[in-house]
C-alpha cells in the first residue's frame, strides 16, 4: 500500500511539537484512513509508545484479530499495561516473546516459581491460552516440561478502543489468568513432587 501524505499533513506534522491538539488529529486521520500503527510510526517519525498514546481513547473497533497485534505493541513499546504487579499473597510479571510471538508470564508465590505463556487473542482468536513451561520450589526442586493441559479462558470479541483493551488487560484478563494459574499449580507440584520422590 502506498501512502502519500499531503502537504497539509506533513504541515501539521512539522507544528506538532507545538500543538499537541494537530498531532493528536493527524494520527487519529491516519488510523481511520486505513492506516497500520506501524505506517503511522513510519510516516511521523513518532514512536509506538506516542502514536498508541494518542489512539488510545479514539473510537475504533477492535475485534480478535487485531487485538493481538495492539496488545504485542503496547506491551513492546509502552507502560500502558502493568507489567509487575506485587500484590501482598505473590508477584507477577508479563513480558513478549518475539521470538515465540507470546506473552509470557512468571508467577511467584511462596518460594514457587510458574513460567508460562497466555497470549491473549493467540492466531486471532476469542480466547487466551495458558500454558506453563517450567516451575521450581524454594528447595530447588523443578520441572522444566512444557504442559499441554489445554487451560484456556474466552476474551471479548470487541473492543471500542485502545483504552478498553488496555482496562480489560489489567482487569479481567489477569483475573482470568491467575485463576488459570491455579490449575497449573496444582499440575506442577504435583509432577515435582512425583519426580523427586
Amino acid at each position: 500500500m502506498k501512502i502519500i501524505l499531503t502537504e497539509e499533513q506533513f504541515k501539521q506534522l512539522q507544528e506538532s511539537d507545538l500543538d499537541f491538539n494537530k498531532t493528536k488529529t493527524l494520527v487519529t486521520d491516519m488510523w481511520a484512513n486505513g492506516m497500520e500503527i506501524k505506517d503511522i510510526v513510519m510516516f511521523t517519525s513518532l514512536s509506538y509508545e506516542q502514536v498508541l498514546f494518542l489512539l488510545k481513547d479514539s473510537d475504533m473497533e477492535i475485534d480478535c484479530e487485531n487485538a493481538e497485534d495492539i496488545i504485542r505493541l503496547i506491551i513492546l513499546h509502552t507502560d500502558l499495561i502493568q507489567k509487575k504487579i506485587n500484590d501482598d499473597e505473590f508477584d507477577l510479571y508479563f513480558g513478549y516473546d518475539s521470538f515465540a510471538g507470546t506473552v509470557q508470564f512468571q508467577y511467584i508465590n511462596n518460594g514457587f516459581r510458574l513460567d508460562g505463556m497466555a497470549t491473549p487473542y493467540w492466531g486471532g482468536e476469542c480466547y487466551t491460552p495458558v500454558d506453563g513451561s517450567y516451575a521450581e520450589n524454594e528447595d530447588e526442586k523443578y520441572d522444566d516440561n512444557y504442559d499441554n493441559l489445554g487451560l484456556r479462558f474466552k476474551n471479548p470479541e470487541h473492543f471500542y478502543s485502545i483504552g478498553e483493551l488496555i482496562d480489560w488487560f489489567n482487569g479481567k484478563y489477569r483475573k482470568n489468568l491467575l485463576e488459570e494459574i491455579e490449575t497449573l499449580l496444582e499440575h506442577y507440584r504435583y509432577e515435582i513432587d512425583q519426580k523427586n520422590d
